[in-house]
C-alpha cells in the first residue's frame, strides 16, 4: 500500500491509470505469497493455525465527514492525494487486499479480524485522526514508514476488536474469524 501513497502522492495525473497494474498484479500474487508464509509457518515456527490473528487493513481515505480525502492535510505529502485516487483505494485496493488476507485466513484456519469501520471517519485528513500522516509519522517515529499506519488512537481501536479473539486464546477456545466480503470488480 505505501507504494500507492507514493505515487498518488506525487502524481499530476489519476494514480490508478499509472499504478493500477503493478497494485493488480501484486494484489494477485498474494494469495501464493500467504500460502508460503503458511507453509513457513507451519513448518518452522510450528504454531496451530487457529493461533494466528490476521487483522485486515483499515480504510485510511475519508475524513471526520466520511468523505473521501482531497488535497488534505494542507502541508503534509498525503495533500497531493485527491478524492478520486482516495476513492479508488478505498473501493478497490484495500477490498481485494482484504478479501484476499479473509481468504487465505479461511484456507489455513487463520482468524481473520476485519478492519474498525470506525476508521472511516478517522483517515488521515480526518480530525482526529486515527492514521498517521507523514507529518504525524516523523514526529512519532523519526522517519516516514509508519505514514499511513494508524496511530495510538487507531492501535487502541484495533486492539478493541482483538481483544476479544486474544481472551477466547488464553480461555483455550478457538477464536471466532470475521466473514469474507465479497471481492469487488475489477
Amino acid at each position: 500500500f505505501g507504494l500507492v501513497v507514493v505515487v498518488c502522492s506525487f502524481s499530476v495525473t489519476d494514480c490508478s491509470i499509472i499504478i493500477g497494474d503493478a497494485v493488480n498484479d501484486a494484489l494477485d500474487a498474494l494469495p501464493a505469497r500467504l500460502d508460503a508464509l503458511a507453509e513457513q509457518l507451519e513448518n518452522k515456527v510450528e504454531i496451530e493455525p487457529h493461533r494466528i490473528l490476521i487483522v485486515g487493513y483499515p480504510d485510511p481515505t475519508r475524513g471526520s465527514d466520511g468523505t473521501f480525502c482531497h488535497r488534505r492535510p494542507f502541508g503534509d505529502l498525503l495533500a497531493g492525494i485527491d478524492r478520486d485516487e482516495a476513492k479508488w483505494a478505498a473501493e478497490h485496493v484495500l477490498p481485494t487486499l482484504n478479501h484476499r488476507l479473509c481468504r487465505a485466513a479461511e484456507k489455513h484456519g487463520w482468524i481473520y479480524v476485519a478492519p474498525e469501520e470506525e476508521f472511516e471517519t478517522h483517515g488521515w485528513c480526518a480530525n482526529p485522526n486515527w492514521i498517521n500522516t507523514l507529518k504525524q509519522s516523523f514526529t512519532a517515529q523519526g522517519w516516514y514508514p509508519g505514514m499511513v499506519h494508524p496511530n495510538r488512537d487507531g492501535y487502541t481501536a484495533t486492539s478493541e476488536r482483538l481483544q476479544d479473539r486474544i481472551d477466547a486464546l488464553l480461555g483455550g477456545e478457538t477464536p471466532v474469524s470475521d466473514p469474507c466480503t465479497d471481492e469487488p470488480e475489477p
